[in-house]
């Protein structure tokens, strides 16, 4: 299941503080609510378009002493109606190595896509309709959701770093500290930085009082976006990091944000598949 983020100050201090920046990782509900100031790690933002990469790179240790390491890579972008698209890759593979896959059509009308479309998957979302759009290229279909209640009233606006960036007379749990670390340049555009780190508690044993886990989170006021992410995990030694790379501001292509005219929006039944198992020659 998706789940849309509202990031609020609340949030960020009993929820957030000590995962902030799961926040970068995670995907965002169909039900888009109108009036949203964002989804995941972008501010929905109509006058800062651009298109860029997101690469998540996470790295755990093993029994063999040498760390597994995995990259995400996903394709993003804000237009200046302030939608954002997500495009994401291998979200599923085929068991083997096939280059193509069939699917059926509910009707019984077999089509082949590529490898490369089988796994695709691509989310819209428009925080001021509170329209959400899913794309399934491997299956030819869209689905489109729409939240149909009245436009909330118009909020005070705030600098998107504000809800990351807890202010003097906030309230902090007695295990967390919070670090400011100024103001950097990101890929030429400045954010500013704050570091979180949590200290055990009794229940963690002999982690009591030590600090067991760090994140720094960078935001940018300037593109509305969350920059870099690292998190570290101090017990199990596992370590992830987030970052927006090959960043280009203007406007995307306008077609990022249309449903391919041959798909099927909203269809009552799925594709299915044609026989994806392996087939494994007999000893």
């Amino acid at each position: 299941m998706f789940t849309i983020r509202r990031v609020v100050l609340q949030d960020f201090i009993y929820g957030a503080l000590t995962t902030v920046l799961l926040l970068c990782g995670s995907s965002a509900h169909a039900r888009m609510t109108k009036g949203c100031s964002g989804i995941n790690y972008l501010g929905a933002d109509s006058s800062n378009p651009f298109t860029a990469d997101y690469v998540t790179t996470s790295t755990t240790p093993s029994s063999s002493g040498i760390p597994k390491t995995s990259v995400q890579r996903e394709n993003v972008a804000r237009d200046s109606q302030g939608r954002i698209r997500f495009e994401k890759h291998r979200v599923s593979q085929p068991p083997d190595d096939r280059k193509t896959v069939t699917l059926e059509t509910p009707d019984g009308k077999p089509f082949t896509v590529t490898r490369e479309e089988y796994g695709t998957l691509i989310e819209i979302f428009d925080c001021a309709s509170g329209t959400f759009i899913r794309i399934q290229p491997g299956m030819r279909i869209a689905t489109v959701k729409e939240d149909t209640r009245p436009a909330p009233a118009p909020r005070s606006k705030h600098a998107y770093s504000a809800p990351y960036i807890p202010g003097p007379g906030v309230k902090i749990p007695p295990n967390v500290t919070i670090e400011q670390l100024g103001t950097r340049e990101i890929q030429g555009i400045p954010a500013r930085g704050v570091k979180t780190t949590t200290f055990g508690t009794e229940k963690d044993g002999e982690w009591n009082g030590k600090p067991i886990s760090e994140s720094e989170l960078w935001v940018s006021d300037d593109l509305a976006a969350q920059m870099l992410s690292i998190r570290k995990d101090l017990k199990t030694g596992s370590e992830g990091r987030s970052e927006l790379m090959a960043i280009k501001r203007g406007e995307p292509d306008p077609a990022l944000f249309e449903i391919p005219k041959d798909f099927a929006v909203n269809p009552a039944r799925m594709p299915m598949a044609r026989d994806l198992r392996v087939v494994r020659p007999r000893p």
